[in-house]
């Protein structure tokens, strides 16, 4: 399973959405984890139909900083353990391949994404 994680600083700005977009059409990743998106969970929500992928959990920026969306494709059948505005923790299951494990997307304080996989 391919999976994109990007702090990407913003995803008001329409040429920013066509871009993320662009990429995520380019290399088809099941996940796309984003972190200092700068905008609501509602926002984050609707972005997932432009990036063709159904599932979507978010959490909205405080003021002008952070912000946290998880996208993911239909194939993929993904249970929230837990989230807050800087972590998304996940268990996947990989329908057509019967593979399963546990993912975590964490936003630190240097503002670096770190994902830490469990057990598969």
């Amino acid at each position: 399973m391919n999976a994109l994680a990007w702090n990407y600083r913003g995803v008001g700005n329409p040429r920013t959405i066509s871009d993320l977009a662009a990429f995520v059409q380019s290399y088809n990743p099941k996940m796309v984890f984003l972190s200092e998106t700068r905008q609501s969970e509602e926002q984050m929500k609707a972005l997932r139909w432009r990036l063709g992928l159904k599932g979507c959990l978010a959490r909205s920026c405080v003021g002008k900083s952070g912000g946290i969306a998880l996208f993911w494709d239909e194939s993929l059948k993904v249970d929230l353990i837990t989230i807050s505005n800087k972590l998304i923790d996940v268990e996947v299951l990989e329908y057509q391949l019967h593979l399963g494990g546990s993912l975590s997307f964490m936003v630190n304080q240097g503002q670096r994404t770190d994902i830490l996989l469990g057990s598969c």
